[in-house]
């Protein structure tokens, strides 16, 4: 793997407003995915329907696909006009193709005049992208000389900032210095990330005193990581290994985070490597690694583990667990067993090993037991999983393991589609374990499930009261008294049903069960008659920015009402979502506030990419909502990305289903891209799952080859809630119904809105 430190591409919120497309120099893709889209026979024969395909696309914020359709007409078209090349160049850079750009407006005439200038600003970007430091900064120049001040005010302000950089970068110091000072005095409090951002750039150009000059205030915080940062690039630019490594050291030593601990851990093994000193730097990555685990920096580790080669065995091992971090498991397999064909560890450890591997079986011990039990369970053996869980409920009669162990035999014998032999289990469970609280409770519930889908209403009814009498407080009062509420409709008493639905509805205005409840009352899922509730790229500094915006901003609702919708504005939705959280504190719910808590960025290229695939309205914002809060470049502990929170490897294959070329996993981070293979995705699995909702969110969460098992169950066929509340694991069933709630949520606030505000 080449040498880098990260590119962070972020500005502050300030900043946001100056830089308003977003990718770094240096972080230009090298090639274009085909989006496989379907270009009607008009398109076919008129190549200027091509044209307004494209704009209507660029319009619903989907740049990815309208670049596709201009490669389509520049391939139909012998002489495109400048117009139309200018177009296209427009499409490749919203995805921030910077490549396709240059390639786009390569010897394009009168780019001085074209829509006043903006041919010269995409062009400065696409040659900043590339490296072209001296070619970008005198385009930027052009750029700022012509382009008209009333209509690119933003684009004019952020060239000027990109120029004092590039400037630096292709050694012109005094002249870029100049230029970003008169930057820094029209930015206020933000000034501090230009210094920044200058000493990165000075860092390119192998520059460490003045980098560690320009960096030298900021010593704590993202400020003090970024400064860092470009300190030890600036030596490794200039040769100074040993410099470079000492202070990667120091950087580990000041860091506050294992995640950040990992990282200068990696770059101090990277540059080890580079000294020739491989055992120092298999031993930084291995430590990365132990930090971070299947996170961004264990996954570079282990992939620098890899790519030096010769692997040792606790090379293998730490790879190992990365890969099984990230669910790779043959890879993890294999990782494993060269570890354990080394004969390394005490037994004690090597045992550990062959656990992880499930190469055998750990003989008699309970919590191995346990363990097989619960993966035959899910593997289907379910009587045999059960014959395990009751003997084990046999030998630790009267504890709390007992108590447990009895519960999943149970379990087992229901998903097994064995009700018979379950029901005296449970029922043995609520008798003979009044203590064991949590497993009395679960067991109470299944048999109000079993005797609701077996049609005894009444014996369904008497449980979930007799539930809701015992533990008033309970983890599950909410869903006892929604489902004693569905048995009194079920027997008829419309009167005690619709009581017990308002009960439910004041319990807990914002749950999946007030929802449901409000849908067999006939009543808005919001109370009281409301109808409808609800550009240069440096996006972390961005985020800092905010994060420093938002703490010295006013604590009145006036001033934290603002700042959220600021931020939801500027593309922040994790931060304002955390801000609407706290403004709810048992304050009445409002639609302003709900369009906080609730976001929709995006909206127009999510509706058109759902309308495609055939996705029932507000799916796909719900879930977006639950996995990553509208945040694009966001990676989960275990490596899934972007929006929807695609792993890689299936990112991998969603692509190459959808003809989707020169596949890159950093593809993953463009909302477009992100968004076009998750919904088609989740189209797949809602047909594949009969237009069943609770079992599409459950295939995303826990996999398909889980809700293929699942279906079996009666309640999949019976009623669709009792079939949430039978999924057999919680996260997943949690997820469901925070869904669930989520669209009914954007159902009310966004059902009559027919773009982005």
């Amino acid at each position: 793997m080449k040498w880098r430190l990260k590119h962070l591409p972020s500005v502050p919120l300030a900043l946001a407003v100056l830089l308003t497309t977003s990718l770094s120099p240096g972080c230009s893709q090298e090639s274009s995915p085909s989006a496989g889209a379907s270009i009607d026979a008009e398109g076919a024969a008129n190549p200027e329907a091509l044209v307004e395909e494209a704009q209507t696309m660029l319009g619903n914020g989907r740049p990815w696909r309208a670049a596709q359709v201009m490669q389509r007409y520049l391939e139909k078209t012998s002489d495109p006009s400048p117009r139309r090349r200018l177009l296209a160049a427009r499409a490749e850079a919203g995805w921030n193709h910077w490549t396709a750009v240059g390639e786009v407006l390569k010897d394009v005439p009168g780019l001085d005049s074209l829509a006043q200038g903006l041919g010269l600003y995409l062009r400065a970007r696409s040659r900043d992208a590339a490296g072209e430091a001296d070619a970008a900064a005198q385009a930027y120049g052009r750029f700022l000389e012509t382009a008209p001040a009333e209509r690119y005010s933003e684009k004019k302000a952020a060239a000027r900032l990109l120029r004092g950089l590039a400037l630096l970068r292709a050694g012109q110091k005094e002249q870029g210095e100049s230029v970003l000072a008169e930057v820094s005095g029209a930015m206020g409090p933000a000034a501090l990330w230009v210094d920044l951002l200058k000493a990165e750039a000075l860092a390119q150009t192998g520059a460490p005193a003045a980098a560690r000059q320009a960096a030298s205030r900021y010593s704590s915080g993202l400020p003090g990581l970024r400064a860092r940062r470009a300190q030890i690039e600036a030596q490794r630019g200039a040769g100074h290994l040993g410099s470079a490594r000492e202070l990667a050291r120091e950087g580990y030593a000041w860091a506050q985070t294992d995640a950040t601990r990992a990282e200068f851990k990696r770059i101090e093994g990277q540059l080890a490597l580079k000294q020739g000193d491989q055992a120092a730097g298999r031993e930084a990555f291995r430590r990365a690694i132990a930090l971070n685990g299947a996170g961004p920096h264990g996954q570079e580790a282990a992939a620098l583990l890899r790519e030096a080669g010769d692997m040792s065995a606790a090379d293998h091992l730490a790879s190992a667990r990365v890969y099984a971090g990230m669910g790779v498991n043959e890879k993890a397999a294999t990782d494993f067993r060269a570890w354990l064909d080394a004969d390394m560890g005490t037994p004690s450890k090597r045992k550990s090993v062959r656990f992880e591997l499930v190469l055998e079986s750990l003989g008699d011990d309970p919590a191995a037991r346990k363990m097989r039990a619960s993966a035959l369970s899910r593997q289907g053996p379910t009587e045999k999983a059960a014959q395990i869980y009751r003997t084990l409920a046999r030998e630790q009669r009267g504890t709390t393991d007992g108590a447990s162990a009895l519960y999943f035999a149970g379990d087992a014998y229901q998903q097994g589609g064995n009700a018979d032999a379950a029901r005296p289990l449970f029922r043995q469970l609520v008798d003979q374990y009044p203590e064991e609280r949590r497993w009395k409770r679960l067991a109470m519930m299944r048999l109000a499930g079993l005797a609701f889908l077996e049609g005894n209403y009444g014996e369904a009814a008497s449980t979930w009261d007799r539930y809701r009498q015992q533990h008033p407080d309970g983890p599950l009062a909410l869903q006892s008294t929604y489902w004693a509420a569905r048995a009194r409709a079920k027997q008829g008493d419309a009167e005690a049903a619709e009581r017990l639905f308002r009960k439910v509805r004041r319990m807990d205005r914002d749950s999946y069960y007030a929802l449901k409840a409000g849908e067999q009352v006939g009543e808005s899922f919001w109370m009281d008659a409301v109808d409808r509730l609800l550009e240069a790229g440096f996006p972390d500094v961005a985020s800092a920015e905010a994060g420093r915006v938002m703490e010295r901003a006013g604590s009145s609702r006036t001033a934290q009402y603002a700042l959220a919708e600021a931020l939801v504005e500027q593309g922040y939705t994790r931060r304002a979502i955390r801000i609407g959280l706290q403004l709810q504190s048992g304050e009445a719910t409002d639609p302003r506030l709900l369009r906080i808590r609730y976001p929709y960025p995006y909206r127009d290229m999510i509706r058109a990419e759902a309308e495609e695939h055939d996705l029932p309205s507000n799916v796909a914002p719900a879930l977006i909502r639950q996995e990553s809060m509208f945040k694009a470049r966001i990676t989960s502990p275990v490596g899934a990305r972007g929006l929807m929170q695609i792993m890689p490897t299936t990112g991998a294959r969603l692509a190459q289903e959808k003809g989707v070329e020169s596949w890159d996993p950093a593809y993953l981070y463009q909302p477009e891209i992100n968004a076009h293979l998750g919904i088609g995705y989740l189209a797949e699995n809602l047909d594949v799952n009969d237009g069943s909702l609770p079992a599409t969110f459950s295939a995303y969460n826990a996999g398909p080859h889980q809700v293929e098992q699942w279906r079996a169950f009666p309640e999949f066929e019976a009623d669709q809630e009792l079939f949430t509340e039978r999924i057999p694991f919680r996260e997943t069933r949690d997820y469901v119904k925070k869904i669930t709630r989520n669209r009914a949520i954007y159902e009310g606030l966004y059902a009559d809105s027919t773009s982005a505000e």
